[in-house]
């Protein structure tokens, strides 16, 4: 057998190639599923390490907001102490007292390690005190920010401080406290707690995990408040890659791949809500998968197995796969060569190229045997359906082959759609397609001995039928009812189907089909994708049906007087009303429908946008409507847009009108016998309705509007002058002094006078700390 097979693999190329493909095959899904495996560990590996990393970042952060919670407890507690507040906001320097709070500023910060020392300051002294001496000249830089900074009780400053009193440099972590601007204590004071940085980076790296590189804590702009190397203190690491990666990212937590430092690495972080800062951990990922190469080994030795399997697998399918092609290729030599010598059994052989040559001669014959009559057949149908004077039955010699005819009319529904969906190529290939499926159903059918299908124009097909019997056979419909749902189903095109009557005179089958398209027609009623039949129906009430001239008045009303949607309802019973006409009937009456619709709005004229561009389809193009639906739908459409743009030009006559009435008041406000009634007369409206317009306008009513002006007015002239209140009544149009008096209590909650008089008073209280 391995003889076998060599010979196989040395002589016939088909044979080699075969082998080759199942074998360069099973390689491929070897190293596909392998190396898919691996990296499906190596990614859930490092989601897992990301989540551990992320709880060990949240301990952190819940660490960090310990700390500032106890910063924001010890500030209530010095608040709560009276030496405490005395020393803050006192204007006179006690320096016995300021002793006494230093002592109690040195036991708190005892009690906190994490506290580097407190200090107060005396914003009306100057004045500042703290538990380690330290003089405001060294804290100038800090108490100077204090103006500058955002006005809010709590303000974080990262810095460092070298002082006597602190033995050299230190990294501080200060939050000022500054009580007065959330209470009733005074502005100028504040409480300085400073944090000691290095057991802030001490603690963080306590909690470090052993695999993390280093842990950084930073705030929002990626400047560097604890690093596992203290000399990055106060760095700005906003420009490296991963960090803008994390200032960008809006999640809470999360990790990721990043070079850092050259060295691939998992990036996790955690952002604390009530600091604002990120706790972000950098560990290298050679450190967290230290038996990756154990895996990658464990991954190569399991390819090698699979790959020798595949290979034995690979010989055995050639092998089957093989045989019918060598059997075919035995036959078509024998046939051609009456046997091989043995001198050619010792050349190569391509089966292939051989099998296909053999074949191609055969088609070439085939292909040239075939006659070019099915071609001029189809062309005579087409000349002859689509109106030519030539006649069917003299396009060939005889006949054709009878006894009955009949003509089927294939429709393509939603026409516009399907050449929006389709290139004109693929519309072509479609057609054919459509043309293939209905020669197939219609040849098979026993009692058609003859099926011819032409293709009339885009968007209709037509199918000759030669019948053997004069009857409409009831396996006809159910064919013409497949072809719809095969076209469906491979081409997703919905298909509308027309069956003239069965003739025996080859004279009637233009008539047929003529009858047959009428059909389709129907569609624009009933709906597309239906099979209809030409049967004997009594049109006379179609004939005799009239135009609902009523509706259309009702509608002509119900538009002038902007009711869109009892428009809707009419345009809907005169729709309902052309269901018993005939196709060409119902269009004239819809096209005497938009005539008189033009005629009081000027559509073509004055519209413009969407309601030209709809009544230019409607009126010049009604027969591209395949459905009655379609057009009601867009005829109710634009009615819509002839009553919105009716609303619009109301719309802004009653803004303009409201405008110059407010005008008015604003410019007539002193004249004592402005009145709703007055108004309406002004502008040409009633009272009532004037109203309604200015109350939806302004949201207040017109006596409202008038009172508002007159009081503000009263009110700035209580204010800048020293004029009565009774003459100042007068100037903003109200002569009755007591209703005066009950108007501006009712709106400011105090008498004239005693709006003048706390506005004096409290003139008066602002100017004394000036002073």
């Amino acid at each position: 057998m391995t003889l076998k097979m060599k010979s196989k693999l040395l002589q016939y190329q088909a044979y080699r190639s075969m082998l080759l493909s199942f074998i360069f095959l099973a390689s491929v899904l070897v190293a596909l599923i392998c190396a898919t495996l691996f990296t499906l560990f190596a990614h859930s590996s490092s989601r897992d390490v990301g989540k551990i990393s992320e709880s060990m970042l949240g301990q952190t952060s819940y660490a960090a907001n310990i700390i500032e919670e106890q910063v924001y407890e010890i500030g209530n507690h010095l608040l709560s102490n009276r030496s405490m507040v005395t020393s803050i906001y006192s204007k006179e320097v006690d320096y016995i007292e300021e002793f006494y709070t230093v002592n109690a500023l040195k036991n708190i910060e005892a009690t906190y390690p994490f506290i580097e020392f407190i200090g107060l300051y005396n914003g009306y002294t100057d004045r500042y005190i703290n538990s380690k001496g330290i003089t405001a000249e060294y804290e100038r830089e800090l108490l100077e920010q204090l103006d500058t900074a955002d006005k809010k009780y709590g303000i974080f400053f990262p810095r460092t401080l070298s002082s006597p009193g602190l033995g050299g440099e230190k990294r501080l972590l200060t939050f000022v406290l500054q009580p007065g601007f959330n209470s009733y204590l005074p502005k100028k004071g504040a409480i300085v707690i400073n944090v000691n940085a290095d057991y802030m980076r001490q603690l963080i790296g306590g909690l470090q995990n052993k695999s993390s590189r280093y842990l950084i804590a930073m705030n929002t702009e990626g400047v560097v408040l604890s690093h596992s190397n203290e000399a990055y203190f106060l760095e700005n690491f906003s420009e490296q890659d991963y960090v803008q990666r994390i200032l960008r990212d809006n999640a809470d937590s999360g990790s990721f791949s990043a070079a850092v430092d050259g060295q691939k690495s998992l990036v996790s972080f955690v952002k604390s809500e009530e600091l604002h800062w990120y706790f972000v951990s950098v560990s290298p990922v050679k450190d967290l998968f230290f038996n990756l190469n154990n895996v990658k080994v464990l991954t190569l030795t399991v390819a090698f197995i699979i790959f020798g399997i595949g290979i034995f697998l690979s010989i055995w399918l050639t092998n089957q796969m093989y045989n019918p092609i060598q059997r075919l290729y035995q036959k078509i030599t024998g046939a051609a060569a009456g046997g091989r010598s043995a001198s050619e059994a010792s050349k190569r052989i391509n089966e292939f190229y051989m099998i296909d040559e053999t074949y191609s001669s055969i088609a070439r014959k085939v292909t040239e045997m075939e006659p070019a009559v099915a071609v001029a057949r189809k062309s005579g149908l087409f000349k002859y359906l689509t109106g030519s004077q030539t006649d069917l039955t003299d396009r060939f010699s005889e006949p054709p082959a009878g006894p009955y005819f009949n003509v089927v009319v294939l429709v393509i529904d939603r026409l516009q759609q399907f050449k929006q969906e389709h290139s004109e190529h693929m519309q072509s290939l479609i057609r054919f397609g459509i043309c293939n499926i209905a020669q197939e159903w219609l040849a098979g059918d026993e009692a058609c001995s003859e099926c011819e299908v032409v293709i009339i124009n885009e968007h209709e097909i037509g199918i000759l039928l030669q019948l053997k019997d004069a009857g409409d056979p009831p396996e006809l419909t159910l064919r013409l009812l497949e072809i719809q749902r095969t076209v469906q189903s491979y081409f997703k095109v919905s298909l509308t189907v027309g069956v003239g009557r069965t003739h025996q005179e080859p004279e009637q089958i233009r008539n047929i089909y003529l009858k047959a398209r009428e059909m389709t027609y129907k569609r624009f009623f009933q709906g597309p994708g239906l099979l209809y039949k030409d049967e004997p129906a009594d049109d006379s009430a179609a004939s005799e049906m009239e135009y609902p001239e009523g509706l259309e008045k009702k509608l002509i009303e119900a538009i002038r007087m902007n009711q869109a949607q009892a428009a809707v309802r009419i345009i809907d019973q005169f729709i309902a009303s052309l269901h018993g006409a005939d196709y060409h009937h119902a269009l004239y009456m819809l096209q005497q429908l938009l005539t008189e619709l033009n005629k009081p709005y000027n559509l073509m004229g004055s519209a413009v946008g969407e309601q030209r561009e709809l009544f230019a389809r409607m009126a010049f193009h009604a027969v591209s409507y395949e459905t009655l639906e379609a057009f009601a739908a867009d005829l109710a459409a634009l009615c819509r847009c002839i009553c919105e743009q009716m609303e619009a030009k109301a719309k802004n006559r009653s803004t303009e009108q409201m405008s110059t009435i407010k005008a008015y008041i604003d410019q007539n406000y002193w004249k004592p016998d402005i009145s709703v009634d007055f108004l309406a007369d002004y502008v040409g409206l009633t009272p009532g309705y004037l109203g309604k317009l200015f109350k939806a306008q302004y949201q207040q009513s017109v006596n409202d509007y008038l009172k508002d002006v007159r009081l503000e007015l009263a009110k700035r002239m209580l204010l800048e002058s020293t004029e009565s209140v009774q003459a100042i009544s007068e100037k903003v149009g109200v002569h009755n002094t007591t209703y005066f008096f009950t108007l501006f209590r009712k709106k400011y909650g105090m008498s004239p006078v005693q709006y003048r008089n706390d506005a004096i008073l409290h003139r008066n209280q602002e100017a004394e700390p000036g002073e």
